[in-house]
């Protein structure tokens, strides 16, 4: 499974780097073109794509998953992805409908009417596309299409942000020129991901099929909502409580944290398939704890480097008006890599206990809505950040807790919590003295650089060691040098 595993990751990481990291390199052009309020009304409107998107079609995706590598003859597996399909389908034709019927007063309860119903009724349309390149991505992804899925995401991502680029410079459109933008890349990406997989697409719904994703997805659905409550309710509390340039604060910070696990973001693509078709195998738990070792390794090693030259990227990246969210960032960073932990925690979608991931979640859901609404009001998006942290290690914890117990992995606990105990007393060190803001450029950089080096240095002696740690780098470059040489031949 771990060679497969480099293998597809390499390949997916193509995709998802460019596609996750031009969000990253788009940063200076939304900057110096969009106010921090314009910035914030996007971000609201991406938390409200995020809400449709586990909602409307109520989660068959999960249920295709579930049941498809379950299916024991091909014209099964086709009428599972079939199915799926259409359904989805018509569920957001159903949604675009009736939003744009109804877009003047949706626009004024979600925007204001301070903003044009034109953003509401873009953003309509992109949800539209996005919630079809979501399920249409996924499909690749299981039918192990990483090269699919990695051309398309390549391609989506040039066409969506190089119109939106024409749209916010040469148009001067404003916040809506990003949802036409995302509109014309869906575009495209839907018809390819479409053509790719078209094998496996009939003109065929069987009920049937559909009741039986169905009953494993729909319990998900108040999870999912609660998941995004919990991923979303400190933006929607910052919006309230605050203003939208604080929001437009809070969600630059959040786009630099996605550097946390944008560099393994291939790495994580490529696990959830290869968990849910070996998990039968008596080899898989120990693979999946050496994986989680070496994942954590890396991105807490990220999450250092983040956080010491945070002001360095804001500085790079963004405007003065951005740069009070320096402090933010750490903080947001270490609640990210909480949240991407959670695939490690497979248990209960194993055993398709779909009810208890829903309770966990909804409450994490509250748990966090609690501690924002709490801690806003004292510590400005400082509390929000703070409440976000807290939630995501307990939902971490309780996942793990719960998955021990029906799929146990020979994790090293003591190992593993050493280490976030010892990265997070190095964070709060470093916040305390204020960045090293008081030395002169130069000799800031380099003490920090020291710092990051000694600090990465002792998680990977801790995590893996320096000589399993050469072999697997080594191993990867390998692989990574013939895929490369097998796509350019």
């Amino acid at each position: 499974m771990i060679k497969r595993l480099f293998k597809d990751t390499i390949i997916y990481s193509f995709g998802t780097i460019l596609t996750r990291g031009i969000q990253i390199i788009m940063l200076p052009i939304y900057t110096r073109l969009l106010t921090p309020a314009d910035y914030g009304v996007y971000d609201l409107l991406n938390i409200l794509t995020g809400l449709v998107n586990v909602t409307v079609a109520l989660e068959i995706t999960q249920g295709f998953v579930r049941h498809y590598s379950d299916a024991a003859t091909e014209e099964e597996r086709i009428a599972y992805s079939s199915t799926s399909f259409w359904f989805v389908l018509f569920m957001y034709c159903i949604f675009l409908t009736s939003t744009l019927l109804f877009s003047f007063p949706l626009s004024s309860l979600v925007l204001g009417k301070s903003y044009s119903p034109q953003i509401f009724v873009a953003s309509m349309i992109s949800i539209f596309g996005s919630g079809l390149f979501v399920f249409l991505q996924n499909q690749l992804r299981f039918y192990l299409k990483s090269k699919s899925f990695a051309l398309v995401s390549i391609i989506f991502t040039l066409v969506s942000y190089s119109s939106t680029v024409v749209f916010l410079s040469v148009f001067k459109t404003g916040v809506v020129g990003i949802f036409w933008g995302l509109i014309a890349g869906y575009t495209v990406g839907n018809f390819l991901s479409w053509y790719m997989a078209k094998n496996h697409y009939r003109l065929v719904f069987n009920w049937n099929k559909c009741k039986e994703m169905l009953r494993f997805s729909i319990p998900l659905v108040p999870a999912s909502i609660g998941t995004m409550i919990f991923l979303y309710i400190d933006r929607i509390a910052i919006n309230s409580l605050m203003s939208k340039d604080e929001l437009g604060l809070f969600g630059v910070a959040y786009r630099f944290s996605a550097i946390v696990t944008l560099v393994l973001s291939g790495f994580q693509i490529a696990l959830g398939p290869l968990i849910y078709l070996n998990y039968k195998q008596s080899s898989t738990p120990g693979e999946i704890a050496k994986i989680f070792r070496y994942y954590l390794t890396m991105v807490l090693c990220f999450v250092l480097a983040l956080s010491i030259f945070s002001i360095e990227a804001l500085k790079i990246f963004t405007t003065p008006a951005y740069f009070r969210a320096e402090k933010v960032i750490p903080i947001i960073s270490f609640a990210t890599l909480f949240i991407s932990m959670q695939i490690f925690a497979p248990g209960l979608a194993l055993a398709k206990r779909t009810k208890t991931i829903a309770v966990i979640n909804i409450v994490a859901g509250l748990m966090n809505s609690l501690l924002v609404y709490l801690l806003i009001p004292y510590l400005g998006i400082m509390g929000a950040s703070f409440g976000t942290l807290l939630t995501a290690i307990m939902l971490f914890a309780v996942n793990m807790y719960f998955s021990q117990k029906l799929f146990y992995i020979p994790h090293n606990w003591r190992k593993i919590l050493s280490m976030f105990a010892f990265c997070m007393v190095f964070i709060l060190i470093i916040f305390i003295f204020g960045n090293f803001s008081t030395f002169p450029l130069f000799t800031k950089n380099v003490i920090k650089a020291i710092l990051l080096f000694i600090s990465a240095s002792v998680i990977i002696r801790v995590m893996i060691g320096f000589e399993e740690f050469n072999i697997i780098i080594r191993q990867f470059i390998d692989l990574a040098k013939l895929k490369i040489k097998h796509i350019l031949s």
